[in-house]
């Protein structure tokens, strides 16, 4: 495990001990701070600030990286946090123009059921697609040996060994707490 910061962003490697290849890496990225200034239902002074967050968890399925993020809104004053909203979420291929993410569903949910409150849990689901149609595309780190080798399944489409498509199933899930 490796962590790193910066004075806006956090970072969480997991390293495969017999690769050295990162597996999954979690992170906190700070967007905006905004002074609260007394407005909203959920401010109970006019002191406070909040806080724009993405959170996000990424991991490695053989050459695709697939990352899953929700963006937050904090509300602070002093030490008392809370999530008053989730902003947005997302769910995308960080590394790759070929490899496609097919059937995306995410869904992000407060654990109280309802805002604010002072956890949420992300979770996204979908299929990892790729389809290679020439021997160049089919090479090195996206040959059907390799994808195989990384979980995927593999169904040749033509007379010759790249011409192939190779699917994943996937799902991650991320839980952001401000206790």
């Amino acid at each position: 495990m490796v962590r790193s910061e910066t004075e806006n962003s956090a970072t969480i490697e997991l390293i495969d001990k017999q690769t050295g290849e990162v597996t999954t890496s979690y992170s906190e990225v700070i967007e905006e701070v905004i002074p609260a200034s007394g407005k909203g239902k959920n401010v109970l002074a006019s002191d406070g600030t909040y806080t724009i967050v993405t959170t996000k968890k990424e991991r490695k399925d053989g050459p695709v990286n697939t990352q899953l993020s929700a963006k937050l809104k904090i509300y602070t004053n002093g030490s008392f946090k809370q999530i008053n909203s989730i902003e947005s979420t997302e769910m995308k291929i960080t590394n790759s123009n070929s490899a496609t993410l097919e059937d995306k569903d995410v869904v992000a949910i407060s654990t109280t059921d309802k805002f604010p409150t002072h956890t949420v849990e992300i979770s996204g689901s979908a299929t990892i697609t790729y389809t290679s149609t020439n021997s160049s595309s089919a090479s090195g780190s996206f040959s059907a040996s390799a994808l195989t080798a990384a979980g995927f399944e593999v169904s040749y489409t033509g007379s010759k060994e790249w011409e192939y498509y190779a699917r994943k199933a996937i799902e991650m899930g991320l839980r952001y707490s401000v206790k």
